[in-house]
């Protein structure tokens, strides 16, 4: 789900909105 841009962006804005760290790396881990 996380692989396509749009998901990892959206799950950016869902779970790291003020943490742009966290993002990075649920993106990294997911892939």
């Amino acid at each position: 789900m996380l692989n396509k841009p749009d998901s990892s962006e959206k799950f950016y804005f869902i779970v790291g909105f003020e943490s742009p760290d966290v993002k990075s790396e649920q993106v990294i881990e997911d892939q």
